[in-house]
């Protein structure tokens, strides 16, 4: 069952300009506008005075501006040139700014993590949450390149990893429940998240190999519903197929070529955000929280140190603690701006394995 309809891509709004781009110059602009965002402001462009009594319509539909100021002073090819050079500014925006908010919530993040590694912000299991909802915000900003879906595996997965939590829980290990249970659940539909990151990964290959065979064979292959990028550029392949010309084909193929390049530099980069926060957190959070408790039980001065904490607000007894929960809420984080929700309880459950194993003796102190 699909749930994507639930969400937005936020660079479906892109779609429509390109739509837009490549029908005006052989429709003319106001034809141009039907079935797309900018149907609603033909007409009011159309009879708008020289004054700026519709300059909030004119503005959200600056492109259909530009095309109704240019139509019939120019020949086609610039027509298009001149349309093609705003609608890649807007792309360039658009893959500004959507990285320049990833970066911004990956830096909350690290911050997060690194204050949780240090004890000054012992939250406790809201440390898991906290960094989750962090996760999603970078996965709601990323454009789609596959469906969210609930499945059979899924329920069994949810079932199975809440099972397993409440068993760890029970059985004398709860701090083992949060990582158990997400990576039972990660593991469990695994079989899918495999299925989903083969479709995704080459649905770039797949537009730009459709796109080609307007120009290349009688009968092309259409684009198919296999992604949310595919069902959001389907009308511009039929637009392209109905005018037919070479010409206006290769016109298509360059747009949805700036497309496509946008929407993988921009899924690319914040994966490095991503790896980031799981590298920040398994070495600060994880390594050097070992090393430093490990070096004070060592010395001998666990004691002292752990009393001279609670007077001076520091509970170092808690740090080992609420760096576990970091590192499972990193995990979690890391895996949702990777890919999905799937992947995000794999990565937890695994970084939460890992976490226990180095800090676990350290609960204790």
């Amino acid at each position: 069952m699909r749930l994507s309809p639930i969400y937005q891509d936020p660079m479906a709004t892109i779609v429509d300009d390109l739509r837009f781009t490549l029908k005006a110059p052989i429709l003319g602009w106001y034809e141009a506008t039907r079935g797309t965002k900018y149907e609603r402001y033909a007409d009011v462009i159309l009879n708008a005075p020289p004054g700026k009594a519709f300059s909030r319509a004119i503005r959200r539909a600056s492109l259909v501006w530009t095309a109704k100021t240019m139509e019939g002073g120019a020949s086609p090819d610039a027509y298009f040139q001149m349309l093609f050079n705003i609608v890649s500014h807007n792309i360039r925006l658009f893959t500004d700014l959507l990285p320049a908010l990833a970066e911004a919530i990956s830096m909350i993040s690290i911050v997060f993590i690194v204050f949780s590694g240090l004890g000054l912000a012992q939250i406790g299991p809201l440390t898991i949450l906290g960094l989750g909802l962090i996760g999603f915000a970078l996965w709601f900003l990323m454009p789609k390149d596959h469906w969210l879906s609930l499945t059979l595996l899924d329920i069994i997965g949810i079932i199975l990893g809440i099972g397993l939590g409440l068993v760890m829980a029970y059985t004398g290990h709860p701090n083992l429940a949060y990582p158990i249970g997400l990576l039972a659940y990660g593991l469990a539909v695994l079989p899918r998240t495999i299925s989903d990151y083969r479709l995704a990964s080459s649905v770039g290959l797949r537009v730009i190999t459709s796109f080609n065979e307007l120009l290349t064979k009688p009968v092309p292959t259409p684009l198919r519903n296999l992604s949310p990028i595919e069902a959001l550029l389907r009308p511009l392949w039929i637009d392209a197929k109905s005018l037919g010309a070479p010409k206006y084909v290769s016109w298509a193929n360059t747009l949805v070529g700036l497309y496509i390049t946008a929407v993988s530099s921009t899924r690319r980069l914040v994966m490095v955000y991503a790896l980031l926060m799981l590298g920040i957190s398994l070495g600060f959070s994880g390594f050097l929280t070992w090393y430093i408790m490990g070096t004070i039980i060592t010395s001998g001065a666990s004691k002292a140190l752990i009393m001279a904490s609670q007077y001076s607000g520091l509970a170092l007894a808690g740090i080992p603690l609420q760096a576990y929960y970091a590192i499972i809420g990193s995990g979690f984080a890391g895996g949702y701006a990777l890919f999905d929700h799937r992947t995000a309880s794999l990565l937890a459950g695994i970084t939460g394995i890992i976490a226990w194993s180095l800090l676990h003796a350290f609960f204790t102190l």
